[in-house]
């Protein structure tokens, strides 16, 4: 009886089990179902979500992704305004630097015309002069520029044989001297070029010692004091500012050298006298080198000189401390 009761409830028991087992199964998909269902939900949440955020509050689309692309766009346009005004500034420049620079050639050009022209102007003066040596010196006169500034003093020394041998540079020592010294040049040939041989050194001061190659040519007293005294208005024209020294013609010794004139110390004497008025008168200063040098027979002393008519060194250091005197004069 036990046995039959246990069994029947062991039945009973398997039967309760398959029922749920059968139960389990059906369930089961069920729950799948409701979990497919439940992501399907959650995606179209999140998908209406983010179509929310698209939309503003008065849900309408949000358009503010375009005004900042108008903003883009317009900053974008102000740039290459900027850049266009930029580029036609530069350009503006560059016209005006090229106007300035063709401007500055025009200058050039001029200045190199008008060099060259008085270049050739030059080159042609010195062409007549030295082409027509017979034209008297009116004729060969040309106009020069005065300097009216002397910036340092510089001393010329003018005249013929006895100014060539004169050794400046032992006996004027650290001084701006300048000689213009002709050898057998008379009166009448220091007329030609005086631009050459006095105004382009603008001296402050001019010695001159002329005279001397026209009495030994036995030249007019007269004739030599006209061409002196002409000579000195020439240059005094044409550098005022400098102050002149007219040198007193040289003696000579015709003892020494039988081929020397006998009477050319008297002839001197007396063309020195007239030398002396018209220096007064002229207003500029007369330097006696005759008396400085002569012995007491009116001669060119033989301690001044080798051949009778050029100095040696004793002779000029006598001439030099005379000179210097004037040099170192004030104003």
């Amino acid at each position: 009886m036990s046995k039959t009761t246990n069994n029947s409830k062991n039945k009973s028991k398997n039967k309760n089990t398959k029922k749920k087992d059968v139960k389990k199964k059906e369930i089961a998909p069920n729950k799948k179902q409701q979990k497919d269902k439940l992501d399907k939900t959650l995606e179209l949440t999140t998908k209406i979500r983010i179509d929310k955020d698209r939309l503003n509050d008065t849900g309408t689309l949000d358009t503010s992704f375009l005004e900042k692309q108008k903003k883009a766009i317009n900053k974008r346009k102000i740039l290459l305004e900027e850049e266009k005004m930029k580029e036609e500034e530069e350009k503006r420049e560059k016209k005006a630097n090229r106007k300035k620079r063709g401007l500055f050639k025009d200058i050039i050009l001029v200045i190199l015309c008008i060099s060259t022209l008085s270049l050739g102007y030059i080159v042609a003066s010195k062409y007549v002069n030295n082409s027509c040596p017979n034209k008297t010196p009116k004729e060969t006169k040309t106009k020069v520029e005065v300097e009216k500034v002397i910036l340092d003093d510089n001393y010329l020394f003018l005249g013929d044989f006895l100014t060539e041998e004169y050794d400046l540079d032992k006996y004027f020592e650290g001084m701006f001297v300048v000689k213009s010294a002709y050898s057998d040049d008379k009166t009448s040939n220091f007329l030609n070029n005086l631009n050459d041989k006095v105004y382009k050194y603008n001296p402050s001061k001019i010695f001159i010692e002329v005279g001397l190659n026209d009495v030994l040519a036995e030249k007019e007293e007269e004739e030599i004091v006209v061409k002196i005294e002409e000579l000195i208005d020439r240059i005094k024209e044409n550098r005022p500012y400098a102050k002149v020294y007219l040198e007193s013609i040289y003696p000579i010794n015709s003892e020494i050298d039988d081929d020397l004139v006998e009477d050319a110390n008297e002839k001197s004497v007396k063309i020195n006298e007239e030398l002396m008025l018209k220096s007064t008168e002229k207003n500029i200063e007369y330097i006696d080198i005759y008396n400085l040098l002569v012995d007491e027979d009116g001669n060119l002393d033989e301690k001044y000189t080798d051949d009778g008519k050029t100095l040696n060194d004793d002779g000029y250091d006598e001439v030099t401390k005379e000179i210097k005197k004037y040099i170192e004069e004030k104003e």
